[in-house]
């Protein structure tokens, strides 16, 4: 056979990225192209002119033979996969695997019309398989996790319904003892005007006859009247607990709070005009500062409450005290005021944290007193907030009696730690101490005086540990200690200075 007449024939398929091989009704090979032949490492002159059944034996098998045959007469095409029909053209990578072909074939009518060839399109599906391989391991492994963290998930939201209903109970104790303090700073704060109110009227009764006495004791009744009403509002307008001494050593509620607000402003009759709006009829405590430099000084001198700061100041503009202050981890709310700013300015300004931007072309008393309280009403929550998920995360990790962390620390403390110690090979050392005769203390002296034992315990464990160390209440009267980077005879000192204060 002139192979080369047909390869002139199928030339243009010789340099395709698949490969193909071209048979006629003798299952002979007639052509072969460079891609196969990189693949199989044989040329067409090693195949050409054998049939399929002598370079492949497997194709002399039915299986095979009944699906081409009709393709050889002009039949529809046929599809070969690698995983139902095995690999029709065995092929290695260079890494020794096989490659994953896929093998379309088709008839092709020859020139003079007398018959048919059968056309082999091999398709390299390796990468593709791999990928898919890869994608369903890796969903999986993503529904094993998935199934993992349900589980966590149904733990950690126990967990928080627990820390919830112990959070619960400490803000309503909490917020017990501040009403108290409330009702004692209520209580002294009133008692003066009442008992001026108390004793006119009673005097009124006696002057019934006297008009001019009587108008003088309806004038102190009536100052008494608006003292007791200045008191209450003074009561609404409380934001924080601040307490001062009172009679026999006890300390209240100080309800004479005044915000404290340091305006930062170099134009002298801008600060005098902003001054009477937030002076006027109210309890505020007004510093001034008329350079970034200033000001810099005095809002880590004093205690302030609020910022009102110009934009443009001499020695530099607003987003310079702003970087200063988160330098200095100063957490004060700031409110711009400005006669040059912009949209994009001002955009800019609250990337930067500030509270409020306000015009000064169209500022008047009632928009800025509002900007001032709601700046701090919102400081104040954000505190508040903040101070709130401080002691749910201490009741999630600490021992409320003791102090000390408790056992579910314990427990994530200790597999962190082992991990560590195995990955470095260091030493780590795990002290567990129980309190001898402690039941007999509850039996004799009553729990109270166990729960003051057991507070003086956790205080001897702690002065004897370092700050790294991790002391933990592990049970009732049970104490465990994880010592980091500390050996045998480490331990043993420490255990030993334990058990000598505990005895003391």
């Amino acid at each position: 056979m002139d192979f080369s007449v047909v390869e002139d024939d199928f030339r243009l398929l010789d340099n395709l990225p698949v490969g193909i091989c071209v048979i006629n009704a003798a299952y002979e090979i007639v052509v072969w192209n460079n891609c196969l032949k990189t693949w199989t490492k044989k040329t067409i002159r090693e195949v050409g002119g054998k049939t399929l059944g002598q370079v492949y034996p497997h194709f002399l098998e039915e299986r095979y033979t009944a699906r081409i045959d009709p393709i050889l007469e002009g039949g529809p095409p046929a599809i070969f996969s690698s995983q139902l029909h095995g690999r029709l053209f065995p092929c290695a990578l260079p890494n020794g695997k096989s490659r994953i072909l896929q093998t379309t074939v088709t008839h092709v009518p020859k020139k003079d019309g007398d018959g048919f060839y059968a056309l082999f399109a091999v398709t390299d599906l390796t990468e593709v398989s791999y990928r898919i391989m890869d994608y369903r391991k890796v969903q999986q492994k993503a529904l094993t996790e998935l199934e993992q963290r349900k589980a966590v998930e149904d733990e950690l939201r126990k967990a928080n319904e627990k820390i919830l209903a112990q959070h619960k109970a400490v803000i309503e104790e909490e917020r017990l003892k501040v009403l108290l303090q409330m009702a004692g700073a209520t209580a002294h704060e009133l008692n003066q005007p009442l008992m001026i109110l108390l004793g006119n009227i009673e005097l009124l009764e006696m002057d019934l006859a006297d008009p001019e006495k009587m108008l003088g004791r309806i004038k102190k009744i009536s100052e008494a009247g608006s003292r007791i009403s200045d008191i209450i509002k003074k009561i609404q307008k409380v934001k924080h607990v601040v307490k001062k001494d009172y009679t026999g050593g006890e300390d209240i509620i100080d309800i004479h709070q005044q915000e404290r607000i340091l305006f930062v402003e170099d134009d002298l009759e801008c600060y005098r005009m902003v001054r009477r709006m937030l002076t006027f009829g109210s309890q505020r405590e007004i510093h001034h500062a008329d350079t970034i430099k200033a000001a810099k000084v005095m809002v880590k001198r004093l205690s302030v409450d609020l910022i009102l700061l110009d934009y443009i100041l001499p020695d530099g503009d607003a987003f310079d005290l702003l970087e200063f202050m988160k330098e200095e981890h100063l957490d004060i709310p700031v409110v711009v005021l400005t006669g040059h700013g912009s949209e994009i300015t001002a955009s800019q300004l609250f990337r930067k944290g500030v509270s409020d931007y306000l015009s000064k072309a169209r500022l008047d008393r009632e928009s800025l007193l509002e900007s001032v309280e709601f700046s701090l009403e919102r400081h104040n929550l954000n505190r508040d907030k903040e101070k709130a998920m401080l002691v749910m995360g201490d009741l999630s990790t600490k021992d409320k009696l003791t102090g000390l962390y408790n056992r579910r620390y314990f427990d994530e403390a200790f597999d962190r730690e082992t991990s560590g110690t195995d990955r470095y090979n260091t030493d780590l050392a795990l002290c567990l101490i129980d309190l001898d005769y402690f039941k007999d203390i509850n039996d004799t002296y009553g729990h109270g005086v166990g729960d003051q034992v057991l507070k003086t315990a956790a205080g001897i464990i702690l002065a004897a540990v370092r700050k790294y160390d991790i002391a933990c209440r592990y049970g009732g009267e049970e104490f465990a200690l994880i010592l980091p980077n500390t050996d045998q005879d480490g331990a043993l000192t420490i255990c030993n200075r334990i058990r000598e204060n505990l005895k003391d």
